[in-house]
């Protein structure tokens, strides 16, 4: 308590002293006989002495510091002046019980904010400088009941360091529930908000904001909820129908032959080409968490292995007499006739896809023939006393032979998958992912 002036003393024997929180003391001590010169420039920073300094220093009275009493406010009260007998103002240090430690200064402070969330706010002081070794998140008993701290602030004016603190209780602040996405059929949404703590609903997880208000964080977390069966299964099927759709049947390919006006036959491709016709299909769908996976002895009217190459040839060979030379002595008469020949091919090659081979063609193929005389031309005999006649004949072979799909593929049948689509409609939080699978199927 030295003010660097003897001729200033304490005014009276016993300071003010306030009985405080928590064992603490508040003492005033005033000092009077100030003149002039005492609050020079010069003179007021020593009598004013320094935020911090222990009442214990420098006492005017004996024994009359108080331990861990700290100067926490100076000020000149020039009040004593209109006063009798007190012509001079007076210096008045307040000084308080601060140590190393933050202790509590005023009773908790509890209320209710709009989110019905309990809220206690408790204030301390220690000396200038101390640091709050508190984690804002952490729970802490606080008036024997177990509560997290939302938040914490620290103000230091050099004289005394002042920490606030926030706690509050974990709780759900409001939980909603609205449809869930139209893909979910069977779900509802369930949102919910909470302090403390994240309050999770039960179901899938697809949403989680966190958002630091007013100190503390509120945790806002979504689920979709499956409403029968298990909560967390989101997959099985939303629905279900009968609906008419379109297919295409597979056509067939015969190998055969049909007969020509001279009394042959000709090599022929038969074809009745696929069709297309509506049928009943049930159309399903449903959400699974994998995308399926068609094998082609699932699908209904798979033409993929359904085509045949069909090879057509045609051979044609003309025989026929050629020059005829007569040579005469005399009575004697020679002759000789020649020969012709022509022959002609042909091939062509065609695709059938969407088509198998039918019939019961000999080794996948059909032959046909025709011959005929193509030609006839008269000349005289070697004696030259008649007419004969040399022919031409002409020999036409047709033929057809298949490749491919000579029977009814084993992968074609009038049943089973005919369509399917598949979307990815949801990632859940913890990386599974949703797919929305419809698939058209005709019965067996």
């Amino acid at each position: 308590m030295s003010l660097g002036n003897t001729s200033i003393h304490q005014r009276g024997e016993i300071p003010e002293i306030t009985k405080l929180p928590n064992n603490r003391i508040r003492v005033v001590r005033r000092f009077q006989k100030f003149t002039r010169e005492d609050v020079d420039n010069a003179n007021l920073g020593s009598l004013m002495g320094n935020f911090g300094d222990l009442d214990t220093t420098g006492e005017q009275i004996t024994n009359q510091g108080y331990t861990d009493c700290r100067l926490i406010s100076v000020d000149v009260d020039t009040r004593f002046n209109s006063q009798a007998n007190a012509d001079n103002a007076v210096l008045v240090k307040t000084y308080e019980t601060l140590t190393s430690s933050f202790v509590q200064i005023v009773d908790d402070t509890i209320d209710f904010p709009e989110d019905g969330i309990k809220r206690v706010t408790r204030e301390y002081r220690a000396v200038s400088g101390t640091l709050n070794s508190r984690t804002v998140g952490t729970v802490y008993s606080v008036g024997g009941v177990n509560l997290y701290l939302a938040s914490y602030k620290i103000e230091d004016n050099d004289a005394f360091a002042q920490l606030t603190e926030v706690y509050i209780n974990a709780g759900t602040i409001s939980e909603s529930v609205s449809e869930a996405p139209s893909v979910f059929a069977g779900a509802k949404q369930v949102t919910r908000k909470s302090v403390g703590v994240a309050s999770v609903p039960a179901g899938v997880l697809i949403d989680s904001v966190d958002e630091n208000s007013g100190g503390y964080t509120t945790f806002t977390r979504t689920c979709l909820q499956n409403i029968s069966g298990t909560t967390d299964d989101l997959t099985g099927t939303t629905q279900e129908f009968k609906d008419v759709i379109e297919v295409q049947e597979i056509g067939t390919i015969e190998l055969t032959t049909i007969a020509t006006e001279t009394g042959g036959t000709m090599a022929i491709v038969k074809a009745t080409p696929p069709r297309r016709k509506q049928v009943s299909a049930t159309v399903t769908t449903e959400i699974t968490t994998t995308p399926p996976n068609t094998d082609p002895t699932d699908i209904a009217y798979n033409l993929e292995d359904a085509s045949v190459s069909v090879t057509t040839t045609k051979s044609s060979l003309q025989v026929g007499a050629g020059a005829t030379v007569v040579a005469r002595d005399g009575s004697t008469s020679l002759s000789a006739t020649g020969s012709n020949q022509n022959i002609s091919n042909s091939a062509r090659i065609q695709i059938y896809d969407g088509y198998y081979l039918t019939g019961n063609p000999t080794q996948n193929q059909s032959v046909g023939t025709e011959s005929y005389t193509s030609s006839t031309r008269p000349r005289l005999n070697s004696a030259g006393d008649a007419i004969v006649n040399d022919t031409s004949t002409s020999t036409e072979t047709t033929k057809c032979q298949a490749t491919g799909a000579t029977s009814l593929p084993a992968s074609y049948q009038e049943y089973g998958l005919v369509k399917r689509t598949s979307n990815h409609v949801l990632t859940a939080l913890n990386g599974t992912k949703y797919y929305e699978v419809t698939s058209w199927t005709i019965p067996q």
